[in-house]
């Protein structure tokens, strides 16, 4: 996705962690669990939320893998 897409879900982990994981994971067992961190502990939602976007990022970044 572009830099703006990813630059909104980083901004939207700050704000509302699971929706900064939603725009990267989509409704996975990723975005269940930033919800309940959420719910839960509000810091904890914003850390594993941002750890969740930045490797989806750096995921997106390298490209698809050779033979896939």
């Amino acid at each position: 996705m572009g830099d703006c897409w990813n630059a909104g879900a980083i901004i939207a982990t700050v704000f509302l962690p699971p929706l900064g994981t939603f725009m990267k994971k989509e409704c996975g067992f990723e975005f269940w669990i930033s919800i309940l961190l959420t719910i839960c502990f509000w810091i904890p939602g914003i850390i594993y939320s941002a750890w969740v976007v930045a490797q989806q990022i750096r995921v997106e970044a390298m490209g698809p893998m050779p033979g896939h």
